[in-house]
């Protein structure tokens, strides 16, 4: 049979085409999450020092990372001491600010203090060395 009289879209048929679109934004979402969380994260061979403070840092804080060779990383890449200055002021980090340092417990002092002295002459006033909690009897 045909209708000579067009009814009027009611708000039902609209909401009965949107439905298959939702649905697909949903699925595309999902596919996302699950397909970008499929690489694994490289992280530095570092093994922390220990210590007998049970202080614990802020979660918030910027981490960096020195190896037991002196490599030093952020972000998953390989910095040199001379683009810190670079680094500290892309993160926009204010005089005071804090920033942690995981250092191998192998490593040499040497390559520890030229950062150090790069960071003071940025304004990082506060270095957090992170540690692992020893096994102290007492």
């Amino acid at each position: 049979m045909i209708r000579l009289v067009k009814r009027p879209i009611g708000k039902r048929g609209l909401d009965e085409n949107i439905v298959p679109m939702i649905n697909i934004a949903f699925l595309l979402l999902l596919f996302f999450i699950v397909a970008g969380n499929l690489g694994k994260i490289k992280r530095p061979d570092i093994r922390l020092p220990s210590s007998v403070s049970e202080q614990t840092t802020s979660k918030r804080q910027i981490s960096l990372f020195l190896t037991r060779k002196g490599e030093l990383m952020w972000n998953q890449r390989t910095i040199t001491v001379a683009e810190l200055p670079k680094l500290i002021s892309q993160l926009a980090l204010r005089p005071g600010a804090s920033l942690r340092l995981k250092a191998d417990a192998h490593t040499k002092a040497h390559h520890l203090i030229p950062i150090m002295e790069e960071l003071k002459k940025n304004h990082v006033d506060r270095l957090a060395i992170i540690t692992v909690q020893s096994e102290h009897d007492g």
